[in-house]
C-alpha cells in the first residue's frame, strides 16, 4: 500500500488506521488534481480577443497586448488595483504580494513574461514603482482603454 500500513515505534493501532485514512485520501486528492489539469490542457481554443489593447509603460512607451508577451508563449498579468485619479490609494495586499513577487519575478520572468496592470496613469505608476523598489515588475496603466472590464479584473462595484 505504498507507506500506508508502515509502523512508528509507539503508534497505537487507532492512530495508524487514521493516517492509512488520511494517505488514501491525500492520494485520491492528487489524483483528482491530475484529472483536473489533464481536462484544462484539453480545452479548446477560447474567445477571440475582443479589441486591440494598448498599454502604456511606466517608461512611456505603449505597448499592444501582444507585445507583453516578449516572445514567451505564455503572459501572467496581476490587476492592480490603484486609482488615485478616482480618490483610490493602493490597496494594502496588493502591496503585499507586488512587494514579495518583486523578488519572485526574475525567476518566473525566465520562462512567462509578466505584466503589471494598472487603471492609474503611467506617471502615478511610475512614481510608486520608485517609491516601492519595484525593479523588477513591469508595469503597464490600462487609463483609457477597455481591457480591466473586458477581462473581469474590473466592474461597477470593484474597480
Amino acid at each position: 500500500m505504498g507507506g500506508f500500513d508502515m509502523n512508528i515505534p509507539g503508534e497505537s493501532a487507532e492512530y495508524r488506521k487514521a493516517r492509512a485514512s488520511l494517505l488514501q485520501a491525500e492520494a485520491n486528492l492528487r489524483a483528482e488534481v491530475e484529472n483536473v489539469a489533464a481536462l484544462r490542457r484539453a480545452l479548446p481554443e477560447g474567445a477571440a480577443r475582443a479589441a486591440a489593447y494598448s498599454f502604456q509603460g511606466v517608461d512611456g512607451k505603449n505597448s499592444a497586448l501582444e507585445d507583453l508577451f516578449g516572445g514567451k508563449p505564455s503572459l501572467f498579468i496581476y490587476s492592480f488595483m490603484f486609482k488615485p485619479a478616482a480618490g483610490q490609494g493602493t490597496c494594502p495586499m496588493c502591496c503585499a504580494f507586488l512587494d514579495s513577487f518583486n523578488g519572485a519575478a526574475p525567476h518566473i520572468a525566465d520562462r512567462t513574461a509578466i505584466a503589471v496592470i494598472a487603471k492609474a496613469s503611467a506617471k502615478d505608476l511610475s512614481e510608486l514603482v520608485e517609491d516601492r523598489g519595484w525593479s523588477n515588475l513591469p508595469m503597464y496603466s490600462s487609463a483609457g482603454g477597455s481591457s480591466n472590464t473586458d477581462y473581469n479584473a474590473e466592474s461597477a462595484d470593484c474597480g
